[in-house]
């Protein structure tokens, strides 16, 4: 995972510069081991200078309240930018339909564990679908498809195509068990009754 999370940084935008430093500290604390990096704003511009030159990796943005209506609504369609976390030390008066607007926007927090709690769940989400969806293996820089990926494709494939006869499939793997336990009495017994019983009863229980 820790291949997935270097492509992460986490941008913190905040116009109060006393409030800035004391936020950092506790979100850095928090959060260092789970995104690659953290970058600080104190002007939205910088922000999305350093945003919209990203290449390779996507942001999650933590933005304070003060500036979020306007800047929001500017960096919304960014594909650089994955989540917006709006933060407020009073309570969430932010909160309310203009955020509903913005597919973003993963909720406005009023406390810094809330919202880091909500980051990290947000990032595991993310390095699941991420490692799901991964068919290119990084183990050695080559673009050779990823064995497990192509496994699991081939088996889809079969499986979609395969003609299926719930009948003929009981009937041959009854006589396929048949044949490896013909000097077994008691198991072709057992045979006899699955054959016999299997579909009169539902398999959900």
């Amino acid at each position: 995972m820790d291949h997935i999370r270097r492509n992460y940084v986490l941008c913190w935008l905040n116009s109060n510069i006393n409030e800035l430093d004391y936020i950092y500290e506790k979100v850095n604390s928090r959060l260092r081991h789970t995104v690659g990096s953290i970058s600080v704003f104190d002007e939205s511009d910088d922000f999305v200078d350093f945003i919209t030159e990203l290449q390779e990796k996507k942001s999650f943005l933590i933005i304070s309240c003060v500036l979020c209506q306007y800047v929001v609504p500017l960096i919304q369609d960014i594909p650089q930018l994955v989540h917006i976390y709006v933060f407020c030390n009073h309570e969430k008066q932010h909160e309310g339909e203009w955020t509903r607007q913005f597919q973003k926007v993963h909720g406005v927090f009023n406390t810094i564990e809330l919202m880091c709690n909500t980051l990290e769940q947000d990032i595991r989400q993310r390095e699941f679908d991420m490692k799901s969806i991964n068919v290119l293996s990084s183990s050695n820089g080559t673009n050779e498809l990823d064995q497990s990926f192509m496994y699991t494709q081939l088996l889809k494939e079969i499986l979609v195509k395969m003609d299926y006869d719930s009948c003929k499939a009981k009937k041959d793997l009854v006589t396929f068990l048949k044949l490896q336990y013909i000097d077994n009495n008691r198991m072709l017994e057992v045979l006899d009754e699955f054959e016999r019983d299997y579909s009169l009863h539902s398999p959900i229980w």
